[in-house]
């Protein structure tokens, strides 16, 4: 069991929450329906960009390629294995345990190494 305080705009829960999010004992302020409770059945997967110093990426893109994460040059995993070296800088992409795709890059977009 979670305890759980949650207000959303004018409505609250406070109570107690499996590990599925079904309320178990608690008090909806003012009353809701149920489902709006309810976690969503799936989560979108969004994309994390990090603009990272190169010693930062040194560290990233080594626990990348000791966890055996595959990686990426491009954003649609056309170039496995490899890195980038847009704008005179380094970058790679890679998808994280929960399906969301990373970046990490050590130069702006656009900078063109300036």
């Amino acid at each position: 069991m979670l305890e759980l305080a949650v207000r959303n705009g004018p409505s609250s829960f406070t109570g107690e929450v499996d590990s599925v999010g079904h309320a178990e004992h608690g008090q909806v302020d003012p009353p809701v329906a149920e489902q709006s409770l309810v976690p969503p059945e799936s989560i979108v997967m969004q994309h994390y960009a990090f603009l990272v110093s190169e010693e930062e990426f040194d560290g990233i893109f080594q626990r990348v390629k000791e966890s055996g994460t595959e990686y990426f040059a491009d954003p649609h995993g056309k170039q496995p294995g490899e890195i980038n070296h847009n704008d005179g800088g380094r970058g790679v992409y890679f998808m994280d345990p929960a399906g969301h795709a990373m970046e990490a890059i050590t130069r702006p977009y656009g900078s063109g190494g300036v």
